[in-house]
Formats: structure tokens, C-alpha cells, sequence
């Protein structure tokens, strides 16, 4: 198709939402590391076992509700007259902090499409250059109209450090941008070395990118990342997609998390902190890890990466936690929701932790097995090296 039948929205920046609170100030933090991470993705990998091809911590943007399409499954309702955006000193303060702590090995951006900003998108990774930070941006390309015009965009991301270029694209996308434009976008970053990806969700398991972009196929430098639409989300909540929708697909939600060792630290434009990229976690209140106005970002990293939580679904599955609840709370394991009825992993996810009694009740009995393992550990420290060495262990941890 090279006609869009949509109508590209027309969007006036200045309308954008004012900033809900000033640009928070909090100390430089303690240095942290990724030493358990990498060891426990090191022993997965040697086993042969599933390790996330893009194997360390990200902190991304989710910069801005605008955008000038409005796709009839966006995840977030986004489109032309949304204009909640986040605050630019907010995100350079959170960049700042994001290199200070030294967990995140790249940074991100989506949205919305936050090309729409382009100036903020500039001064951001300007900074992120600074500190050897590298990103990756998604675009759903309606700007890409000619040469110019592209090379007008990703030249001065290119020359920023952008390490991947993800253009979204399916019939959806379609209706507004023409494939002309997707596909003039992902030559151009190839031809100056950067890797392509291509993203798309079909409402059928039979359609896909590969027949969509032939020419990308069997391109090692460009991901074709092929979806279907996932139900009771976004411009999608009203619609009924039982699991049976997608007969030719493996939707078996008992698996683990897209990334099993590491995390995507997703940050709204309001502040609001979730451990993954997942198109539920906005309406997923219970996997909120908390709001980076409040709080530093090295408080929410301490609670995502120590979360016992967070590690049984991403490592052990959620098989794994339904097993774990039925044999420490079985009238609670009653109340989980039927596993049958759930798409994958993350709308399983929602449909557990979107319940707010249900997930403060699943927090409270991982935070239990958080104590009674600390409190067992440290009886054990006792007993073999004594009741100072377990003394400066307890001072140590409370002091660092």
C-alpha cells in the first residue's frame, strides 16, 4: 500500500502538557554493580537455557503520550491530542542519575512518538553521550518522507550513540504511514552501521513481517519482531481475544518474563516506575516499583533488582509461582486467576498484579519468604561465625 488511508494528526507542541513538579535533587548515590546478574545469566547461558538477546539493564523513557498517529491497538491510547510529556530537566536528572549508579548499560526511548520532540530528544542524548550511554529510539517514521528528511532525524541520533533503530510498522501503523517511509528509515541507520528493527501486532498468528518486508528476510543487520494484539489494553480493552484467537501460536502463559536476568527500568512522563517494557504495565498498577519524583532512582533500582518477586516470574515462571503460592498460601492461590484465560506471560501478569487487593496480598507473602530467608541466613551466620561477624554483616547492609 503507498497511500495511507488515515489522517496524519496535526500536532501543536506548545499544547504539551505543563511539568506536574520541579526536577527533583538527590545525592549522587552509591555505585552499584551487576555482578549477580551477570553470574546467573553467565550459568543460564552455559546450561543452553533462554537468555535475553540484549543481556544488561536499560533505563528507558517512556517520553510522551503525543503522536501523530493513532493506531486502533496502541497500548496507551496514545495519539495527536494527548499531551502529557515528560519534563526535560526531569529526564536529564534522571540520565544523570541512571550514569551515577552504574547499573544501565544503555539507555531508551518510546512513547508515543517521541521524535515529536525532537529538540528534547537532542539535549537528552547529548548528555547520554556524555557519559558513554548509549540508546535505542522507536519511531513509527511519518516523518521520514524523502532522503532529507530521514537523514534530518537519524543522523544527529546516529552521531549521539543510537545503537538500535526500531521502526513499528503493521496494518495498523499502516493506515497513516506509508511503507516507503519505514523502509527509507531502516536503509539509512543500516548504511551508517546501525542495527534495524522492525516491531508489528496482527490481529491473526498467519500474518507477519516477513511477508510484509520480503527484503529485510534474511537481512542479519535487521530483527523483524513479529506480535499479535493482546487483549483489554489500551484502544484494545473492549475487545474479547480468548487465547483460542491465536490457535497457531504458543500463548502458554506459565513462561518466564521477556527478559529473564536483567531489566528494562521504564520511567513515565508523571514519574511512575515499572521493571519492564511490557504494553500492560501502565495498567498494571501491583508492578509499579514507584515514581522517580519521590524518590531517587537508586531506591527504585535496590527494590526492582531485590525483588523475590520479580525473579520467580522472570526466572522461574510463573508456573513456578503458582506453585510456590499453593504450597505456602492455599486459600490465596485460590484467588489467582485462571491461567487458561491468559495470552503469554505479561497478560497473565496483568491479570495478577492489575488486582490491587490481590497484589498487595501476592507482594506480602514474597515479602514474608524475603524475611524468613534473611532471618535464616543470618542463623546460620551465627552459628558458624559467630554473633560479631553477623553483627557487622546486619551494620554493613544498613549502612551502604
Amino acid at each position: 500500500m503507498s497511500n495511507t488511508r488515515g489522517k496524519l494528526g496535526v500536532i501543536d507542541i506548545s499544547r504539551r502538557s505543563l511539568p506536574i513538579r520541579s526536577a527533583p535533587t538527590f545525592p549522587v548515590p552509591v555505585q552499584r554493580v551487576t555482578a549477580v546478574q551477570d553470574v546467573e545469566s553467565t550459568r543460564a547461558f552455559n546450561l543452553n537455557e533462554y537468555v535475553e538477546s540484549d543481556p544488561f539493564n536499560i533505563l528507558i523513557l517512556n517520553y510522551t503520550m503525543t503522536c501523530p498517529l493513532a493506531c486502533d491497538y496502541c497500548c496507551y491510547k496514545c495519539g495527536p491530542k494527548r499531551s502529557e510529556t515528560m519534563d526535560l530537566q526531569f529526564a536529564l536528572n534522571l540520565v544523570d542519575q541512571a550514569a551515577a549508579l552504574g547499573v544501565f548499560a544503555e539507555c531508551g526511548f518510546t512513547g508515543g512518538e517521541p521524535l515529536v520532540y525532537f529538540d528534547d530528544i537532542i539535549a537528552l542524548t547529548t548528555r547520554m553521550a556524555g557519559y558513554g550511554l548509549p540508546f535505542s529510539m522507536i519511531s513509527a517514521c511519518d516523518w521520514a518522507t524523502d532522503d532529507a528528511a530521514a537523514a534530518a532525524k537519524l543522523q544527529p541520533l546516529i552521531d549521539r550513540g543510537m545503537s538500535v533503530f526500531t521502526a513499528s510498522y503493521d496494518p495498523s501503523h499502516e493506515r497513516f504511514v506509508p511503507r516507503a517511509n519505514v523502509e527509507r528509515a531502516i536503509d539509512y541507520v543500516l548504511s551508517r552501521g546501525v542495527r534495524g528493527v522492525l516491531c508489528g501486532s496482527f490481529y491473526d498468528d498467519k500474518t507477519n513481517l516477513h511477508d510484509m518486508f520480503p527484503a529485510y528476510a534474511n537481512n542479519p543487520e535487521v530483527s523483524l519482531v513479529t506480535r499479535v494484539v493482546l487483549p483489554k489494553v489500551g484502544r484494545s480493552e473492549k475487545r474479547e481475544i480468548p487465547p483460542s484467537y491465536y490457535a497457531n501460536t504458543d500463548t502458554s502463559p506459565g513462561g518466564t518474563c521477556y527478559k529473564r536476568f536483567y531489566h528494562d527500568v521504564t520511567v513515565f512522563w508523571d514519574g511512575e516506575v515499572y521493571p519492564c517494557c511490557s504494553v500492560y504495565n501502565r495498567s498494571t498498577p501491583g508492578i509499579s516499583y514507584g515514581n522517580a519524583y519521590d524518590e531517587p532512582l537508586a531506591a527504585i533500582w535496590d527494590r526492582v533488582s531485590g525483588s523475590l518477586f520479580l525473579k520467580q516470574i522472570k526466572q522461574g515462571g510463573f508456573d513456578g509461582l503458582y506453585l510456590f503460592v499453593e504450597d505456602r498460601d492455599p486459600a490465596l492461590a485460590k484467588r489467582l486467576p485462571d491461567r487458561t484465560k491468559a495470552i503469554g506471560p505479561c497478560h497473565l501478569c496483568h491479570l495478577l498484579m492489575g488486582d490491587a487487593t490481590l497484589a498487595r496480598d501476592v507482594h506480602a507473602l514474597f515479602a514474608q519468604e524475603e524475611r524468613d530467608r534473611v532471618r535464616a541466613l543470618l542463623k546460620a551466620v551465627r552459628t558458624q561465625q559467630g554473633d560479631a561477624v553477623a553483627d557487622r554483616l546486619i551494620h554493613e547492609v544498613l549502612t551502604t
